[in-house]
């Protein structure tokens, strides 16, 4: 499980102490957890490899028993009893990549994505699973979302090839912004996060994902 060197630079900004640990197969994830619960941790995020993916029930059954919100890269981790997950529809990605492959092949140039699809899985503190989904273009208008508590509707733009704004919307009012920035070299992206969360709370985050 090692964390990202974005997300450890995020962490430093936000005054957040990171603890990396790496597993070298499936029979150390027991010793991880306990050097977690022994340093308190607060909470958890699991970087995807064929090797957790395939524990990924373990590593579900692990976080639940040790108390500890985990969040992962896949959600298919998520499927399997994990938290939550946030990532691309990797099959539509898949499907997609074909067509463009068929495009460009036949002379057209690569084109920049007209829209996304984005789909999220979790559990609530009450343990009922929640799960959200919409599918946007970046031309401004509202898309419905569904499974959201804070908002019903998404609409994005596309500011440049490496910057996105997402607005969330509640009854037509808003909700949360997002602000996507992919870092120049391609290996990072910075999403911040302003608004109000489902109770009402003030919500200014800044989140790094690193590619995989």
């Amino acid at each position: 499980m090692l964390i990202a060197k974005g997300t450890q630079a995020a962490a430093r900004s936000t005054g957040v102490q990171l603890q990396s640990l790496g597993v070298r197969d499936p029979g150390e994830l027991d010793r991880a957890f306990s050097a977690m619960k022994e340093a308190r941790a607060g909470a958890l995020i699991v970087e995807s490899s064929s090797m957790l993916f395939t524990s990924r029930t373990r590593l579900a059954d692990l976080a639940l028993k040790n108390r500890l919100p985990t969040m992962f890269a896949q959600r298919e981790y998520a499927e399997g009893g994990g938290l939550m997950a946030y990532s691309a529809d990797f099959l539509d990605l898949f499907r997609r990549t074909a067509a463009f492959v068929d495009k460009i092949l036949k002379g057209a140039k690569p084109p920049l994505g007209q829209g996304e699809k984005v789909s999220t899985e979790g559990v609530n503190a009450d343990g009922t699973r929640t799960a959200t989904q919409y599918t946007a273009n970046f031309d401004g208008k509202d898309y419905p979302l569904t499974g959201s508590q804070v908002a019903d509707t998404v609409s994005l733009q596309r500011i440049d090839r490496r910057t996105t704004d997402r607005t969330d919307k509640k009854a037509g009012s808003v909700a949360q912004t997002l602000k996507r920035v992919v870092s120049q070299d391609g290996k990072t992206m910075t999403v911040t996060v302003n608004g109000k969360n489902a109770q009402g709370q003030d919500v200014n985050n800044s989140l790094v994902f690193e590619k995989q």
